[in-house]
């Protein structure tokens, strides 16, 4: 794997940064549970290591900026199937699969201590 493809774990805290691409808007109004899972996602809660998050929305869709503590706090939160995004996203990608109208894309980078 390129080096430049993935970020060593390490003891510093994470920037998570992910967005919602959509070139067919309606399909999005159609499924509001989307949206509102997605805005559910963004709320801080130390507990889990969020720290903080930034929201903007672009013409191809939203972008979210969340600071987290580690890595491995990320980690736990998204793999945490009694928390919103685990199930949210395996249903997301039962509906939205097959389709281009939509789709989420991600990247996470180190930031300094």
């Amino acid at each position: 794997m390129d080096p430049g493809w993935h970020i060593e774990d390490g003891d510093g805290g994470v920037e998570f940064v992910i967005g919602m691409r959509w070139s067919a808007l309606w399909r999005l109004a159609a499924r509001p549970w989307v949206a509102r899972s997605f805005v559910a996602m963004c709320a801080a809660d130390p507990a889990s290591g969020l720290e903080r998050t930034r929201f903007s929305v672009r013409t191809d869709g939203p972008v979210v900026v969340q600071r987290w503590r580690s890595r491995a706090d990320l980690d736990a939160w998204a793999r945490n199937s009694s928390r919103v995004h685990a199930p949210a996203w395996a249903r997301f990608r039962r509906i939205a699969a097959g389709t281009a109208a939509w789709g989420i894309w991600h990247e996470l980078r180190p930031v300094a201590a």
